[in-house]
């Protein structure tokens, strides 16, 4: 049985090192934790020996092949021999499983609808919103954490050296003020509150770096250039109160942001509700209040189920 935990937490170390992690990834491997209290033990130390066997660079890594989905086909490419070294290195952890190891880094997250706060020292506050996982390597919470995915909201106070921020593809420094870094569907959001904030591409190729002050929020879409702009501060604030801020938005991207904080998810109808636009602050998490305003304020009807789906009235 130890075996076949090993194995699952080496595919989803690869899985959510892959460069084409989703978010659906992402909340099967929160479920694949709550299952057992073995499965977290076992990644924390797998993913010591991730570390230590180097995992994939991020500029090289393959989509990798995690619980539930197909091996490459021929013709495809193949893990990096250092993939397939780290694989055995797991399954050879997992003989050894009763002898204590510190993981490489400290894993916190948050499931569907929670959120959590933590205090790295007196000086760094961070607020997780739904559905988020951040890595803090060890020693290292008062100086740096990693985002995987997910929205934070950290406040330093004045600092001696820049608290460090890292995704697959920026890294965010700042030594004292308030700032949220978003990162879902691939696309990366940074919005100072406030003081400044210094937003670096890890490659050149992914831009030029910036400067964010008091006010601004800057956009990063792999296939868009980046989009700066001052949104409304309480929209930006909202999440951390419970709420969720729509001006204006259209209803395909409102329904995408309300599923983030719900279990019972909503879909809609290809007759294009997408394009239908709302506005206002909602609680996060009400599926069934989001669903009574609709019905109120747009020409819509809905069709309950395991899935709400939501159509145009006829």
């Amino acid at each position: 049985m130890t075996s076949s935990i090993t194995c699952t937490a080496a595919r989803w170390m690869a899985r959510l090192h892959a460069q084409d992690c989703s978010d659906a990834d992402r909340q099967a491997f929160h479920a694949w934790l709550a299952e057992d209290a073995r499965h977290r033990l076992i990644f924390e130390r797998a993913s010591d020996v991730w570390d230590a066997a180097g995992g994939l660079a991020p500029s090289h890594a393959p989509p990798a092949a995690g619980p539930g989905r197909a091996a490459p086909r021929a013709g495809q490419a193949m893990p990096t021999r250092r993939a397939v070294l780290a694989g055995g290195m797991l399954l050879g952890a997992g003989l050894l499983v009763d002898a204590p190891r510190p993981a490489e880094a400290e894993i916190y997250m948050t499931a569907t609808g929670q959120q959590r706060r933590l205090r790295f020292s007196p000086k760094i506050d961070v607020l997780l919103d739904t559905d988020t996982t951040i890595l803090v390597p060890p020693r290292e919470g008062h100086r740096r954490m990693i985002l995987r995915g997910g929205q934070a909201a950290i406040t330093l106070a004045s600092r001696n050296h820049p608290y460090r921020v890292e995704t697959d593809t920026h890294a965010l420094l700042s030594d004292s003020g308030q700032f949220d870094v978003r990162l879902v569907d691939r696309q990366l959001t940074a919005t100072v509150l406030a003081g400044s904030l210094a937003v670096l591409p890890r490659a050149r190729a992914a831009g030029q770096p910036v400067r964010l002050l008091a006010g601004q929020r800057l956009r990063v879409d792999p296939d868009l250039p980046p989009r700066l702009d001052r949104p409304p501060i309480e929209d930006l604030m909202a999440w951390q109160s419970g709420r969720v801020a729509f001006r204006d938005t259209p209803l395909g991207d409102a329904v995408r942001e309300m599923n983030r904080y719900s279990v019972t998810k909503m879909e809609l109808a290809p007759d294009g509700v997408a394009m239908l636009r709302i506005s206002g602050f909602y609680h996060a998490g009400n599926t069934t209040g989001f669903i009574h305003a609709l019905q109120a304020l747009l020409p819509v009807r809905v069709s309950p189920g395991r899935t709400i789906r939501i159509m145009k009235l006829l």
